[in-house]
């Protein structure tokens, strides 16, 4: 009896260990269905209740582009990150470094970085713990077109007159 228990769990333990040690799977950020639609360049302002927790924006990069993100929040706490198409984190919320301007309240942040043309979709969330806390919160993101540099070198050839 203890033998034939024995082999059933040995059998319990081996399939344990190909289910979970053999599959593989990449984990993505889930982009919420709910998004807006945001316009590159406009300075968008809005509000997070505690219920919300989040609030999710996209917008669309026709071609190849520096992009900066301007974000400013006001209250307990905000968080932001930028996904790509495919729940890749192309700009991630630990990259920006809030300042606090003590005399108004609100804590702001930019960013920079270079995105290839595509779909993207940003993420804001209220980091309050308490029902009565809030996020009032302030984005821009603006995208200028990469510029190539060519440098083009001239020879001249004097001559001695």
């Amino acid at each position: 009896m203890q033998k034939s228990m024995a082999q059933n769990l040995r059998m319990l333990l081996l399939c344990l260990c190909f289910l979970f040690l053999f599959k593989s799977w990449q984990v993505k950020a889930a982009v919420p269905k709910a998004t807006e639609e945001y316009e590159l360049g406009e300075e968008y302002e809005g509000k997070i209740a505690y219920h919300e927790k989040m609030r999710c924006f996209r917008f669309s990069l026709p071609e190849s582009s520096h992009v900066t993100l301007s974000l400013k929040y006001y209250g307990k706490g905000c968080g932001g990150t930028i996904y790509d198409e495919f729940g890749n984190e192309v700009l991630r919320n630990e990259d920006l470094e809030f300042r606090r301007n003590f005399f108004t309240g609100w804590s702001s942040a930019i960013l920079s970085r270079t995105l290839s043309s595509g779909t993207y979709y940003i993420k804001i969330w209220n980091e309050g713990r308490w029902k009565w806390q809030h996020c009032r919160f302030s984005f821009r993101i603006q995208a200028e077109k990469q510029v190539e540099i060519l440098y083009i070198f001239c020879l001249y050839s004097f001559k001695k007159y």
